[in-house]
């Protein structure tokens, strides 16, 4: 047994590789060898391995646009993994999936799914006032502080807001496209959470897409943000 999980690894990091260098179909391929070597009850015995080979199969697949190959890899997460957390990357490759297919309503509604189960909730038609209030609260938060030092936030490790944070990013695309009042409480939602819990990887983004969406009426505040994005990128 252990031959045969140490080819799964091989197989997998493979993988891992072929698809960072873009070659999906072969990266399809190594984990489709990872697979015929993976052991019935690997799910219990070998569960963080056979998470993320099942991850990374159904991103590959979806990058190949093999969109049916992806869900049914999909399916098999959804109905092991043992908690929310566990379920992130692949709802989020879900997600990404029906953006791509510019199915934006989906899209929206599966992220409003998920993020409701991670104590996120947006109104379900937002108005001119829920936006104020969104922008208000956001700006109490950075307001009497220099913005450049938000750049020196500590870096986010809560698993949760992590998660938040992630969902939230491959999401914004939909909404901006079809909803833009749900897109500027997502992205006030992104700094929010930025400030409050650390930076990470998808703070740059947001700061960026606050930025603009103050940018009439905040010249000065509105430049300030795009630098910080820029210099948040960098870290």
């Amino acid at each position: 047994i252990e031959a045969k999980m140490q080819l799964v690894r091989l197989n997998l990091q493979a993988g891992q590789k072929a698809k960072a260098a873009a070659a999906y179909q072969a990266a399809l391929n190594y984990l489709r060898n990872s697979f015929a070597c993976l052991p019935s009850d690997s799910w219990h015995t070998e569960y963080t391995l056979t998470l993320t080979l099942y991850e990374v199969a159904a991103e590959s697949a979806y990058l190949a646009g093999e969109r049916e190959q992806m869900q049914e890899w999909a399916t098999v997460i959804l109905n092991h993994t043992k908690s929310i957390l566990d379920q992130v990357n692949i709802y989020k490759i879900q997600i990404q999936s029906a953006v791509v297919q510019t199915k934006y309503q989906e899209a929206i509604a599966l992220a409003r799914q998920i993020l409701l189960l991670l104590g996120v909730s947006f109104p379900q038609t937002p108005n001119s006032a829920d936006i104020e209030a969104a922008l208000a609260k956001t700006k109490s938060l950075w307001q009497g502080q220099r913005i450049a030092d938000l750049v020196n936030l500590p870096h986010m490790t809560d698993p949760n807001s992590q998660a938040i944070m992630l969902l939230l990013s491959v999401v914004t695309g939909a909404t901006y496209h079809s909803q833009p009042l749900l897109y500027c409480l997502v992205v006030s939602t992104m700094v929010n959470f930025s400030i409050v819990y650390g930076n990470s990887e998808q703070s740059s983004i947001a700061y960026a897409s606050y930025g603009a969406i103050i940018g009439e009426a905040e010249t000065n505040s509105c430049y300030q943000f795009g630098t910080l994005a820029l210099q948040v990128s960098e870290k």
